[in-house]
């Protein structure tokens, strides 16, 4: 488990959830995510990307439930296939029955969509992370993109 704090951004009046946000709070974001190279890959492409955010790192489903309970994420990016079995569709049922909304959840994976069980979550694969998760903040989190930020 790994919480980082990774610089600066203004908020928006609500998330995609339609919860309020206060001005000047980061974006929290938590990546379920097992392989520590897509784990600093992906921390560094956020960094790039999104002006202030906090980045909580989980490689298992119990360590991603403890970090969802504790530190309330605006966004959960979460690898469909985890380590020891675990299954990130299923953990985003966990996540939706325990009141998160679906469009607080991103999938990702480097699976074909093919070899994908049927599910209702977006998602975009790791091989086009670097070109397609930036508009995907973008158009569900503008605020991410100022260069204000509070630390909290």
């Amino acid at each position: 488990m790994l919480h980082t704090d990774l610089s600066g951004i203004a908020a928006p009046e609500t998330t995609p959830s339609g919860q309020a946000v206060q001005a000047g709070k980061p974006l929290h974001v938590l990546l379920v995510e097992d392989d520590p190279a897509w784990q600093q890959a992906i921390a560094e492409l956020l960094k790039m990307h999104v002006a202030c955010l906090t980045l909580d790192i989980a490689a298992q489903e119990v360590d991603a439930m403890h970090y969802f309970t504790k530190q309330h994420p605006d966004l959960v990016l979460l690898d469909y296939r985890l380590a020891n079995g675990g299954d990130g569709l299923h953990l985003a049922s966990r996540l939706l029955q325990a009141g998160f909304s679906s469009g607080q959840l991103l999938l990702i994976s480097g699976s074909l969509a093919s070899e994908l069980p049927e599910h209702s979550l977006e998602w975009i694969p790791k091989t086009h992370l670097a070109s397609r998760l930036p508009d995907w903040l973008a158009t569900r989190y503008p605020f991410c993109f100022s260069t204000e930020c509070n630390k909290i």
